[in-house]
Protein backbone atom coordinates (compact mmCIF):
# COMPACT_ATOMS: atom_id res chain seq x y z
CA UNK A 1 0.00 0.00 0.00
CA UNK A 2 1.15 3.48 -0.47
CA UNK A 3 2.26 6.43 1.27
CA UNK A 4 -0.75 8.75 1.64
CA UNK A 5 1.85 11.99 2.07
CA UNK A 6 4.76 11.99 -0.33
CA UNK A 7 7.06 14.66 1.29
CA UNK A 8 10.39 15.91 0.13
CA UNK A 9 13.59 15.64 2.08
CA UNK A 10 14.40 19.36 2.82
CA UNK A 11 16.23 21.35 5.58
CA UNK A 12 13.71 24.45 5.82
CA UNK A 13 9.88 24.37 4.25
CA UNK A 14 10.62 27.24 2.22
CA UNK A 15 13.33 25.44 0.11
CA UNK A 16 9.96 23.79 -1.82
CA UNK A 17 9.36 25.07 -5.08
CA UNK A 18 5.61 26.25 -3.44
CA UNK A 19 5.06 28.22 -0.75
CA UNK A 20 3.53 25.52 2.26
CA UNK A 21 0.16 26.50 3.90
CA UNK A 22 -2.57 25.11 5.56
CA UNK A 23 -6.73 24.94 6.60
CA UNK A 24 -7.39 22.67 9.41
CA UNK A 25 -10.56 22.85 9.83
CA UNK A 26 -12.95 21.28 13.48
CA UNK A 27 -16.05 20.59 13.19
CA UNK A 28 -17.48 20.03 16.96
CA UNK A 29 -19.90 17.15 17.15
CA UNK A 30 -19.80 15.78 13.79
CA UNK A 31 -20.43 12.17 13.17
CA UNK A 32 -18.72 10.45 10.48
CA UNK A 33 -22.14 9.19 8.82
CA UNK A 34 -23.57 12.79 8.65
CA UNK A 35 -21.21 14.08 6.17
CA UNK A 36 -22.03 11.36 4.17
CA UNK A 37 -26.03 12.06 4.92
CA UNK A 38 -25.71 16.01 3.95
CA UNK A 39 -24.13 16.02 0.44
CA UNK A 40 -22.49 19.00 1.18
CA UNK A 41 -20.96 20.48 -1.61
CA UNK A 42 -17.98 20.92 -0.49
CA UNK A 43 -17.39 17.48 0.81
CA UNK A 44 -18.21 16.14 -2.19
CA UNK A 45 -15.46 18.27 -4.22
CA UNK A 46 -12.93 17.17 -1.99
CA UNK A 47 -13.75 13.77 -1.44
CA UNK A 48 -14.07 13.57 -5.64
CA UNK A 49 -10.57 15.65 -6.38
CA UNK A 50 -12.65 18.08 -7.93
CA UNK A 51 -11.75 21.18 -5.89
CA UNK A 52 -8.68 21.98 -7.36
CA UNK A 53 -6.81 21.16 -9.98
CA UNK A 54 -3.30 19.36 -9.42
CA UNK A 55 -4.85 18.71 -5.34
CA UNK A 56 -6.03 15.23 -4.26
CA UNK A 57 -8.07 14.01 -1.41
CA UNK A 58 -7.01 11.35 1.15
CA UNK A 59 -10.22 10.49 3.50
CA UNK A 60 -11.91 8.78 6.26
CA UNK A 61 -15.54 7.97 7.32
CA UNK A 62 -14.33 5.61 9.95
CA UNK A 63 -11.62 7.72 11.76
CA UNK A 64 -11.51 7.88 15.27
CA UNK A 65 -10.92 10.48 18.28
CA UNK A 66 -8.92 10.42 21.75
CA UNK A 67 -9.88 6.89 22.89
CA UNK A 68 -8.45 6.82 25.92
CA UNK A 69 -11.20 9.44 27.62
CA UNK A 70 -14.86 9.99 27.46
CA UNK A 71 -15.78 11.86 23.97
CA UNK A 72 -15.93 15.45 24.46
CA UNK A 73 -14.36 18.56 23.12
CA UNK A 74 -11.89 20.05 25.33
CA UNK A 75 -9.43 16.45 25.32
CA UNK A 76 -10.07 16.36 21.58
CA UNK A 77 -9.42 20.35 20.53
CA UNK A 78 -6.03 19.77 22.74
CA UNK A 79 -4.95 16.18 20.57
CA UNK A 80 -6.25 18.06 17.30
CA UNK A 81 -3.94 21.33 18.24
CA UNK A 82 -1.20 19.17 19.84
CA UNK A 83 -0.92 15.95 18.16
CA UNK A 84 -0.80 14.31 22.12
CA UNK A 85 -2.74 12.47 24.17
CA UNK A 86 -4.62 13.52 26.98
CA UNK A 87 -2.39 12.16 29.26
CA UNK A 88 -0.04 13.63 28.65
CA UNK A 89 -1.36 17.55 27.45
CA UNK A 90 -3.73 16.68 30.87
CA UNK A 91 -7.04 18.14 29.46
CA UNK A 92 -9.26 14.77 30.58
CA UNK A 93 -12.66 16.31 29.94
CA UNK A 94 -14.94 19.77 29.62
CA UNK A 95 -15.62 20.19 33.07
CA UNK A 96 -12.21 21.07 33.92
CA UNK A 97 -11.59 22.69 30.21
CA UNK A 98 -8.30 23.35 30.25
CA UNK A 99 -7.06 23.72 33.81
CA UNK A 100 -3.97 25.36 34.92
CA UNK A 101 -2.25 21.43 34.05
CA UNK A 102 -2.09 22.59 30.43
CA UNK A 103 0.88 24.07 29.05
CA UNK A 104 2.21 24.77 25.88
CA UNK A 105 5.56 24.99 26.92
CA UNK A 106 5.65 21.15 27.94
CA UNK A 107 2.32 20.21 25.02
CA UNK A 108 2.86 23.24 22.17
CA UNK A 109 0.39 22.91 19.23
CA UNK A 110 1.32 22.63 15.89
CA UNK A 111 0.63 26.95 15.45
CA UNK A 112 2.80 27.46 18.00
CA UNK A 113 5.75 25.31 16.60
CA UNK A 114 5.29 26.39 13.09
CA UNK A 115 5.55 29.90 15.13
CA UNK A 116 8.85 29.08 16.61
CA UNK A 117 10.30 27.97 13.33
CA UNK A 118 8.85 30.39 11.16
CA UNK A 119 8.33 33.80 13.01
CA UNK A 120 7.74 36.00 9.83
CA UNK A 121 4.07 33.65 9.34
CA UNK A 122 0.78 34.86 9.28
CA UNK A 123 -1.11 32.69 11.78
CA UNK A 124 -4.34 32.72 12.14
CA UNK A 125 -6.14 30.88 14.89
CA UNK A 126 -10.52 30.89 15.00
CA UNK A 127 -12.49 29.77 18.01
CA UNK A 128 -16.08 30.07 18.70
CA UNK A 129 -16.30 28.27 21.85
CA UNK A 130 -14.94 30.31 24.40
CA UNK A 131 -12.41 27.65 26.76
CA UNK A 132 -10.28 27.22 23.45
CA UNK A 133 -8.65 30.70 24.53
CA UNK A 134 -5.75 28.09 25.82
CA UNK A 135 -4.94 27.12 22.26
CA UNK A 136 -3.71 30.24 21.67
CA UNK A 137 -0.33 30.39 20.11
CA UNK A 138 2.14 32.56 21.97
CA UNK A 139 5.44 32.81 19.39
CA UNK A 140 5.18 34.21 15.27
CA UNK A 141 2.75 37.08 14.51
CA UNK A 142 -0.78 35.39 15.45
CA UNK A 143 -4.04 36.94 14.59
CA UNK A 144 -6.79 35.37 17.30
CA UNK A 145 -10.70 35.71 15.91
CA UNK A 146 -13.15 34.87 18.33
CA UNK A 147 -16.80 35.47 18.08
CA UNK A 148 -19.63 33.20 17.00
CA UNK A 149 -19.22 30.83 13.58
CA UNK A 150 -20.96 33.15 11.47
CA UNK A 151 -18.78 35.75 12.07
CA UNK A 152 -15.69 34.25 12.59
CA UNK A 153 -16.03 33.20 9.07
CA UNK A 154 -16.76 36.54 7.44
CA UNK A 155 -13.78 38.20 9.24
CA UNK A 156 -11.39 34.88 7.52
CA UNK A 157 -13.05 35.67 4.01
CA UNK A 158 -11.66 39.32 4.26
CA UNK A 159 -8.20 38.47 5.58
CA UNK A 160 -7.92 35.52 2.73
CA UNK A 161 -8.62 38.40 0.47
CA UNK A 162 -5.72 40.76 1.64
CA UNK A 163 -2.66 41.58 0.15
CA UNK A 164 -0.27 40.06 3.60
CA UNK A 165 -3.44 37.08 3.69
CA UNK A 166 -2.36 34.14 6.69
CA UNK A 167 -0.43 30.70 5.74
CA UNK A 168 -1.48 29.06 8.90
CA UNK A 169 -5.31 28.78 9.80
CA UNK A 170 -6.84 25.98 12.49
CA UNK A 171 -10.77 26.88 12.49
CA UNK A 172 -12.99 25.05 15.62
CA UNK A 173 -16.62 25.42 14.14
CA UNK A 174 -19.02 24.87 17.03
CA UNK A 175 -21.95 24.51 15.43
CA UNK A 176 -22.64 21.03 14.39
CA UNK A 177 -22.15 20.63 18.66
CA UNK A 178 -25.63 22.69 19.05
CA UNK A 179 -27.86 20.83 16.49
CA UNK A 180 -26.84 17.58 18.00
CA UNK A 181 -27.97 18.56 21.45
CA UNK A 182 -30.94 20.11 20.64
CA UNK A 183 -32.87 17.15 18.37
CA UNK A 184 -30.02 14.30 18.81
CA UNK A 185 -27.05 13.38 16.95
CA UNK A 186 -28.33 11.22 14.28
CA UNK A 187 -27.48 11.86 10.37
CA UNK A 188 -31.62 12.29 9.98
CA UNK A 189 -32.07 14.86 12.99
CA UNK A 190 -33.71 17.54 11.38
CA UNK A 191 -31.39 20.23 13.63
CA UNK A 192 -28.16 18.47 13.33
CA UNK A 193 -28.24 18.42 9.75
CA UNK A 194 -28.88 21.49 9.36
CA UNK A 195 -26.19 22.85 11.82
CA UNK A 196 -23.91 20.21 9.78
CA UNK A 197 -24.69 21.97 6.24
CA UNK A 198 -24.45 25.32 7.68
CA UNK A 199 -21.05 24.74 9.25
CA UNK A 200 -20.06 23.07 5.69
CA UNK A 201 -21.16 26.12 4.07
CA UNK A 202 -18.47 27.88 6.23
CA UNK A 203 -15.89 25.87 5.03
CA UNK A 204 -16.60 26.13 1.50
CA UNK A 205 -16.56 29.76 1.66
CA UNK A 206 -12.80 29.52 3.23
CA UNK A 207 -11.95 26.94 0.57
CA UNK A 208 -13.49 29.62 -2.31
CA UNK A 209 -11.38 32.52 -0.56
CA UNK A 210 -8.35 30.06 -0.77
CA UNK A 211 -8.88 29.21 -4.56
CA UNK A 212 -9.23 32.99 -5.31
CA UNK A 213 -5.90 34.13 -4.11
CA UNK A 214 -4.00 35.70 -6.82
CA UNK A 215 -1.32 33.14 -5.53
CA UNK A 216 -3.12 30.46 -5.23
CA UNK A 217 -1.60 28.53 -8.58
CA UNK A 218 2.21 28.76 -6.68
CA UNK A 219 0.95 28.20 -3.63
CA UNK A 220 0.77 24.49 -1.58
CA UNK A 221 -1.86 24.38 0.83
CA UNK A 222 -2.91 21.49 3.04
CA UNK A 223 -6.56 21.37 3.17
CA UNK A 224 -7.74 19.21 6.36
CA UNK A 225 -11.20 18.78 7.48
CA UNK A 226 -12.14 16.39 10.92
CA UNK A 227 -14.17 16.65 14.02
CA UNK A 228 -13.62 16.10 17.87
CA UNK A 229 -16.02 13.68 18.55
CA UNK A 230 -19.76 12.73 17.21
CA UNK A 231 -22.30 11.73 19.81
CA UNK A 232 -25.41 9.85 20.67
CA UNK A 233 -29.03 10.43 21.61
CA UNK A 234 -28.66 14.10 22.71
CA UNK A 235 -25.05 13.92 24.54
CA UNK A 236 -21.46 12.62 23.51
CA UNK A 237 -20.16 12.13 26.75
CA UNK A 238 -20.46 7.52 25.94
CA UNK A 239 -17.82 5.02 25.54
CA UNK A 240 -18.89 3.67 22.06
CA UNK A 241 -18.66 4.11 18.28
CA UNK A 242 -21.07 6.86 17.89
CA UNK A 243 -18.92 9.37 19.69
CA UNK A 244 -15.95 8.11 18.78
CA UNK A 245 -16.47 8.01 14.78
CA UNK A 246 -15.37 10.73 13.14
CA UNK A 247 -15.03 12.03 10.06
CA UNK A 248 -11.16 13.10 8.23
CA UNK A 249 -9.75 14.39 5.09
CA UNK A 250 -6.65 15.78 3.83
CA UNK A 251 -6.11 17.71 0.54
CA UNK A 252 -3.58 18.58 -0.98
CA UNK A 253 -0.52 18.68 -4.03
CA UNK A 254 1.91 16.02 -2.28
CA UNK A 255 -1.26 13.94 -0.66
CA UNK A 256 -1.93 10.06 -2.61
CA UNK A 257 -5.76 10.11 -3.45
CA UNK A 258 -8.62 7.72 -2.24
CA UNK A 259 -9.59 6.21 1.01
CA UNK A 260 -7.97 6.32 4.02
CA UNK A 261 -6.97 2.47 5.44
CA UNK A 262 -7.58 0.98 8.58
CA UNK A 263 -8.59 3.49 11.31
CA UNK A 264 -6.74 6.93 11.24
CA UNK A 265 -7.10 9.30 14.32
CA UNK A 266 -7.48 13.22 14.55
CA UNK A 267 -4.85 12.20 16.65
CA UNK A 268 -2.25 12.25 13.73
CA UNK A 269 -3.61 16.16 11.80
CA UNK A 270 -0.72 17.78 13.42
CA UNK A 271 2.15 15.25 12.74
CA UNK A 272 1.03 15.58 9.17
CA UNK A 273 0.75 19.48 9.33
CA UNK A 274 4.11 19.83 10.43
CA UNK A 275 5.29 17.75 7.86
CA UNK A 276 3.84 19.92 5.45
CA UNK A 277 6.09 22.41 6.95
CA UNK A 278 9.47 20.34 6.63
CA UNK A 279 9.29 19.95 10.36
CA UNK A 280 10.21 16.24 10.44
CA UNK A 281 12.34 16.50 13.58
CA UNK A 282 9.40 18.00 15.31
CA UNK A 283 7.04 14.86 14.75
CA UNK A 284 9.13 12.69 16.61
CA UNK A 285 8.02 14.44 19.67
CA UNK A 286 4.02 13.66 19.23
CA UNK A 287 2.11 10.94 20.16
CA UNK A 288 1.02 9.57 16.34
CA UNK A 289 2.97 10.09 13.33
CA UNK A 290 0.84 10.16 10.80
CA UNK A 291 1.43 7.75 8.85
CA UNK A 292 -0.99 6.54 7.35
CA UNK A 293 -1.68 4.84 4.36
CA UNK A 294 -4.34 4.97 0.95
CA UNK A 295 -6.43 1.48 0.97
CA UNK A 296 -6.07 -0.22 -2.40
CA UNK A 297 -8.48 -0.68 -4.99
CA UNK A 298 -9.61 -4.09 -5.03
CA UNK A 299 -12.68 -5.46 -6.03
CA UNK A 300 -13.83 -8.66 -3.55
CA UNK A 301 -17.05 -10.75 -4.66
CA UNK A 302 -19.07 -10.50 -1.90
CA UNK A 303 -19.83 -13.85 -1.95
CA UNK A 304 -16.02 -14.92 -0.64
CA UNK A 305 -15.67 -16.16 2.75
CA UNK A 306 -19.43 -16.45 3.18
CA UNK A 307 -20.94 -19.66 4.96
CA UNK A 308 -24.44 -18.56 5.88
CA UNK A 309 -26.65 -16.80 3.22
CA UNK A 310 -29.53 -17.94 5.01
CA UNK A 311 -33.36 -17.69 3.52
CA UNK A 312 -36.89 -18.74 4.08
CA UNK A 313 -37.83 -20.24 0.45
CA UNK A 314 -41.77 -21.21 0.54
CA UNK A 315 -41.88 -22.15 4.40
CA UNK A 316 -38.52 -24.05 4.43
CA UNK A 317 -34.63 -22.73 5.39
CA UNK A 318 -32.21 -22.81 2.80
CA UNK A 319 -28.57 -21.43 2.77
CA UNK A 320 -27.48 -20.38 -0.21
CA UNK A 321 -24.16 -20.84 0.69
CA UNK A 322 -22.19 -23.37 1.71
CA UNK A 323 -21.44 -23.34 5.41
CA UNK A 324 -24.10 -26.00 7.05
CA UNK A 325 -27.86 -26.14 8.02
CA UNK A 326 -29.91 -24.99 11.12
CA UNK A 327 -31.71 -26.66 13.69
CA UNK A 328 -35.23 -24.62 15.04
CA UNK A 329 -35.78 -24.87 18.50
CA UNK A 330 -38.67 -23.66 20.38
CA UNK A 331 -42.08 -21.93 19.32
CA UNK A 332 -40.27 -20.49 16.00
CA UNK A 333 -42.83 -19.24 13.07
CA UNK A 334 -41.53 -20.52 9.86
CA UNK A 335 -43.74 -18.71 6.94
CA UNK A 336 -43.37 -18.03 2.97
CA UNK A 337 -40.33 -15.81 2.86
CA UNK A 338 -39.34 -15.35 7.08
CA UNK A 339 -39.14 -16.98 10.18
CA UNK A 340 -40.27 -15.68 13.74
CA UNK A 341 -38.66 -16.24 17.06
CA UNK A 342 -42.40 -15.57 19.03
CA UNK A 343 -42.95 -16.43 22.40
CA UNK A 344 -39.21 -18.28 22.72
CA UNK A 345 -38.17 -19.46 19.97
CA UNK A 346 -34.73 -19.74 17.89
CA UNK A 347 -32.54 -20.86 15.62
CA UNK A 348 -29.28 -22.57 15.73
CA UNK A 349 -26.43 -22.15 12.57
CA UNK A 350 -24.94 -25.78 13.03
CA UNK A 351 -22.24 -25.44 10.13
CA UNK A 352 -20.57 -22.47 12.98
CA UNK A 353 -19.93 -25.15 16.04
CA UNK A 354 -16.15 -25.43 15.25
CA UNK A 355 -15.84 -21.69 14.03
CA UNK A 356 -12.57 -20.03 15.00
CA UNK A 357 -11.40 -17.48 13.53
CA UNK A 358 -10.46 -13.92 14.24
CA UNK A 359 -12.58 -12.16 11.42
CA UNK A 360 -16.12 -12.47 11.30
CA UNK A 361 -19.19 -10.36 9.50
CA UNK A 362 -22.66 -10.63 10.07
CA UNK A 363 -25.52 -9.12 8.74
CA UNK A 364 -29.53 -9.73 9.60
CA UNK A 365 -32.45 -8.49 8.05
CA UNK A 366 -35.13 -8.36 10.62
CA UNK A 367 -38.56 -6.23 11.56
CA UNK A 368 -39.09 -5.89 15.60
CA UNK A 369 -40.79 -3.53 17.58
CA UNK A 370 -38.46 -2.87 19.79
CA UNK A 371 -40.78 -0.85 22.46
CA UNK A 372 -41.86 -3.65 23.75
CA UNK A 373 -38.90 -4.74 24.38
CA UNK A 374 -38.00 -6.15 28.14
CA UNK A 375 -34.50 -6.65 29.65
CA UNK A 376 -31.54 -7.28 27.12
CA UNK A 377 -32.65 -10.06 25.44
CA UNK A 378 -29.90 -11.90 22.65
CA UNK A 379 -30.77 -11.80 18.74
CA UNK A 380 -27.72 -13.23 17.47
CA UNK A 381 -24.42 -14.88 19.04
CA UNK A 382 -22.33 -16.82 20.84
CA UNK A 383 -21.37 -16.14 23.74
CA UNK A 384 -22.91 -16.86 27.36
CA UNK A 385 -25.17 -13.71 27.66
CA UNK A 386 -24.62 -13.58 31.73
CA UNK A 387 -22.12 -11.36 31.35
CA UNK A 388 -21.10 -9.18 28.52
CA UNK A 389 -17.17 -9.98 30.10
CA UNK A 390 -17.57 -13.70 28.80
CA UNK A 391 -15.25 -14.50 25.61
CA UNK A 392 -17.75 -14.33 22.48
CA UNK A 393 -20.21 -11.31 20.99
CA UNK A 394 -23.76 -10.90 20.85
CA UNK A 395 -26.30 -8.22 19.49
CA UNK A 396 -29.01 -7.80 21.75
CA UNK A 397 -32.34 -6.33 22.31
CA UNK A 398 -32.94 -2.99 24.26
CA UNK A 399 -36.20 -1.27 24.86
CA UNK A 400 -36.27 1.63 21.76
CA UNK A 401 -32.79 -0.04 20.46
CA UNK A 402 -30.07 -2.31 19.61
CA UNK A 403 -26.78 -3.10 21.03
CA UNK A 404 -23.21 -4.97 20.08
CA UNK A 405 -21.28 -6.56 22.74
CA UNK A 406 -17.84 -8.60 22.70
CA UNK A 407 -15.19 -9.29 24.77
CA UNK A 408 -11.68 -7.77 24.29
CA UNK A 409 -8.44 -7.78 26.83
CA UNK A 410 -7.38 -4.72 25.87
CA UNK A 411 -10.42 -2.21 25.76
CA UNK A 412 -10.39 1.25 24.48
CA UNK A 413 -11.56 3.33 27.70
CA UNK A 414 -8.98 2.04 30.48
CA UNK A 415 -7.43 5.85 31.02
CA UNK A 416 -10.51 7.44 33.07
CA UNK A 417 -13.00 4.86 32.81
CA UNK A 418 -12.48 1.43 35.12
CA UNK A 419 -14.38 -1.48 33.68
CA UNK A 420 -14.66 -5.21 32.64
CA UNK A 421 -12.44 -5.99 29.67
CA UNK A 422 -15.48 -5.30 27.24
CA UNK A 423 -16.71 -2.94 24.12
CA UNK A 424 -20.49 -1.60 23.79
CA UNK A 425 -21.57 -0.28 21.33
CA UNK A 426 -24.93 0.73 22.07
CA UNK A 427 -27.95 3.04 20.64
CA UNK A 428 -28.72 0.79 17.25
CA UNK A 429 -31.32 2.65 16.20
CA UNK A 430 -34.24 0.85 13.86
CA UNK A 431 -36.65 2.14 12.01
CA UNK A 432 -40.00 1.18 11.56
CA UNK A 433 -40.51 -2.14 8.51
CA UNK A 434 -37.18 -3.79 7.40
CA UNK A 435 -33.42 -2.91 8.85
CA UNK A 436 -30.56 -4.83 7.78
CA UNK A 437 -27.76 -4.23 10.49
CA UNK A 438 -24.63 -6.17 10.09
CA UNK A 439 -21.65 -5.97 12.32
CA UNK A 440 -18.00 -6.52 11.22
CA UNK A 441 -14.71 -7.74 13.01
CA UNK A 442 -11.02 -7.25 11.59
CA UNK A 443 -8.43 -9.01 13.25
CA UNK A 444 -6.91 -6.37 14.88
CA UNK A 445 -10.36 -5.91 16.51
CA UNK A 446 -11.73 -2.78 14.94
CA UNK A 447 -15.33 -3.43 14.97
CA UNK A 448 -17.77 -1.49 12.33
CA UNK A 449 -21.41 -1.56 13.04
CA UNK A 450 -23.71 -0.70 10.15
CA UNK A 451 -27.34 -0.15 9.46
CA UNK A 452 -29.76 0.41 6.29
CA UNK A 453 -33.69 0.77 7.13
CA UNK A 454 -36.11 -0.02 3.94
CA UNK A 455 -36.32 3.58 3.61
CA UNK A 456 -32.21 3.72 2.16
CA UNK A 457 -31.40 5.87 5.36
CA UNK A 458 -27.88 4.56 6.34
CA UNK A 459 -25.74 4.64 9.87
CA UNK A 460 -22.51 3.18 10.90
CA UNK A 461 -19.57 4.01 13.41
CA UNK A 462 -16.70 2.05 14.61
CA UNK A 463 -14.55 0.71 17.69
CA UNK A 464 -11.34 -0.71 17.98
CA UNK A 465 -10.34 -3.31 20.57
CA UNK A 466 -7.68 -5.24 20.17
CA UNK A 467 -7.46 -8.98 21.59
CA UNK A 468 -11.40 -9.26 21.00
CA UNK A 469 -12.23 -13.13 22.08
CA UNK A 470 -14.44 -14.37 19.21
CA UNK A 471 -14.35 -18.10 19.58
CA UNK A 472 -16.24 -19.77 22.98
CA UNK A 473 -17.03 -23.44 21.80
CA UNK A 474 -20.49 -22.49 22.19
CA UNK A 475 -23.37 -22.67 19.71
CA UNK A 476 -24.13 -19.76 17.27
CA UNK A 477 -27.61 -18.69 17.59
CA UNK A 478 -30.24 -16.47 16.52
CA UNK A 479 -32.79 -15.24 19.08
CA UNK A 480 -31.01 -17.11 21.80
CA UNK A 481 -27.02 -16.99 23.19
CA UNK A 482 -24.51 -19.32 23.24
CA UNK A 483 -25.75 -21.61 26.02
CA UNK A 484 -29.60 -21.25 24.26
CA UNK A 485 -31.15 -20.75 28.13
CA UNK A 486 -30.92 -16.82 28.61
CA UNK A 487 -34.13 -15.97 30.35
CA UNK A 488 -35.28 -12.93 28.54
CA UNK A 489 -36.67 -13.53 24.78
CA UNK A 490 -37.48 -10.88 22.01
CA UNK A 491 -40.13 -11.93 19.24
CA UNK A 492 -38.67 -10.67 16.02
CA UNK A 493 -39.70 -11.58 12.23
CA UNK A 494 -35.89 -12.32 10.48
CA UNK A 495 -35.88 -12.64 6.63
CA UNK A 496 -32.32 -13.10 5.60
CA UNK A 497 -29.18 -13.80 7.39
CA UNK A 498 -25.78 -13.95 6.27
CA UNK A 499 -22.07 -14.64 8.11
CA UNK A 500 -18.78 -14.23 6.50
CA UNK A 501 -15.46 -15.86 7.51
CA UNK A 502 -13.40 -12.59 6.89
CA UNK A 503 -14.11 -8.87 7.72
CA UNK A 504 -16.21 -6.88 5.15
CA UNK A 505 -15.13 -3.27 4.22
CA UNK A 506 -17.65 -0.39 5.11
CA UNK A 507 -17.62 -0.01 1.36
CA UNK A 508 -18.97 -3.67 1.15
CA UNK A 509 -21.24 -3.46 3.85
CA UNK A 510 -22.86 -0.76 2.20
CA UNK A 511 -23.38 -2.92 -0.97
CA UNK A 512 -25.44 -5.81 0.98
CA UNK A 513 -28.85 -6.03 0.17
CA UNK A 514 -31.78 -5.81 2.47
CA UNK A 515 -33.20 -9.33 1.49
Amino acid sequence: MKKLFVWIAVTAAFALSAAPKVLVYMLDGARADVLEATGAPAWKALKENRWAEGYHTAWSVTAGNEPYVLPASAPNHAVIATGKLAKHHQVLNNRDEYSNKFSQSATPTWQERIGRKFPDLRIVYAYSWRPDVMLVPESGRCTVVCGDDDRNNLVLTELLKRKNSPSVLMVFDDGPDHGGHKSGFYPYSKEYLQTVNAAMGRFGKLLDAIKAQPTFADDDWLIVLCSDHGGQRTGHGFPGGQCNTVPLLYCGKNVAPGQIAGRPNNLGIAANVLRHFGLESEVAELDDPGNLVIAPAVETPLADGMLYDLAVESGKFVNRAAGGGVTPHGSLEVGATSFRTGRNGYLTLDGLKNFSGDAVTFAITLKCDLSQVKSDPPVFGNKDWQTGANPGILLAAHKNYLAFNAACTDAPLDFLVRSPRRIDLTEIITGKGKNLIAVSIRPDGLVTVYQKGADGREYWFCVKGTGMRIATGLDWNIGQDGKGKYAHHVDFEASRFRFWQRALTLDELRKVPLE
